[in-house]
């Protein structure tokens, strides 16, 4: 994972480093950061499916 001071590339970091290691973390936070590359995004995106 790159050095990132963008707090939405942080925090989603965090969360999925709680439990995992970073090394299965890596190519599932960059898949996660090109598909939902800001908080908006997300959020959008769980709006769609309810």
């Amino acid at each position: 994972m790159e050095n990132s001071r963008d707090p939405w590339a942080i925090l989603v970091s965090e969360f999925m480093l709680q439990q995992t290691q970073a090394s299965r973390v890596v190519a599932k936070y960059k898949t996660f950061l090109e598909r939902f590359p800001t908080q908006p995004c997300a959020q959008a995106a769980l709006r769609k499916s309810y």
